[in-house]
This record gives structure tokens, sequence and C-alpha cells, in this order.
């Protein structure tokens, strides 16, 4: 089953499971806000939970388009159910992301940083998941459903 979006692939994997991949250039975190906004609105999700999501995977492809050399694409997976949303970014990078320490002067580097501050911030938890074959990882975020 497929979603109307604009992404390159949506498929609806199972009930309340949603895919979609991108390939890993620039335009694609901007498509990922807009495929996982619309997608928040359509379940009628809680205006501030859907914000803080829409940043947290804009600011996950966006580290995959800068940081994973090497892949041509990302995945991006929303699950919603009553008790839970989960957002899983993946790549086929097969480096870990590191929060590294910043300075008032730096232009960049933010991302992690307020991907891990927003969850917590909202009682959820981020972990970081090895894929299961052909190296790579998933950005998991979990964050109570409203």
């Amino acid at each position: 089953m497929r979603l109307a979006t604009d992404s390159e692939t949506c498929t609806i994997v199972r009930s309340g499971v949603t895919a979609w991949s991108y390939p890993r250039l620039p335009g694609s975190a901007a498509q990922a806000r807009h495929d996982v906004a619309e997608l928040l609105r359509l379940a009628a999700r809680n205006r501030d939970l859907s914000f803080v999501l829409v940043q947290v995977v804009s600011e996950l492809v966006t580290n995959v388009i800068q940081h994973a050399d090497g892949t041509d694409s990302v995945r991006v997976e929303l699950a919603l159910s009553n008790g839970a949303i989960r957002l899983d970014v993946s790549d086929q990078h097969p480096g870990r992301p590191e929060e590294l320490p910043l300075s008032d002067d730096d232009e960049s580097g933010r991302g992690l940083w307020i991907v891990w501050h927003l969850t917590r911030e909202l009682g959820g938890q981020v972990v970081v998941l090895d894929a299961k074959q052909g190296g790579g990882k998933t950005i998991r975020v979990t964050l109570p459903g409203a």
C-alpha cells in the first residue's frame, strides 16, 4: 500500500507503521519533514509532539546526508500506536554517531544534541541499533504517545 506523498518511496509496512526511502541528497531532509508532518497531521497527533518529531527527523536525515559517505539512501520509519511513537532513521554507513563537545562559536554539530535533548524532555529515549545484516545502523527515537 502507498501513501500519497512526494517522496521517492513510501510504504505502509503494517497497520500503524509507515516507511519512506529517500536518496542521500540535500532536499531529502525537507521531504522527510513534510512527509512525517503530514502523516502526523492525518493521524491527529498532538501538535507539540508532532513539532518535536518533525525536528528530530530533520536532524537525523541531515546527519545521514552530511556524514554517511558510501550510502546512497536513508530510510525513515514511523510507528504510531496509542502507547508510544517510534521513529527509526537508518543508513548503511558503519560509523556510529557521537555527541561531540561544542563551543558557542561552532556553526554546526548540534543535531544529535537537539535530538537527545528534545527526546528526553518529552520522556522518550534515543538508542542506536546496529543493522542485522549488511552494516549500517538505525537511530531509534521512542516517545510516549499523545
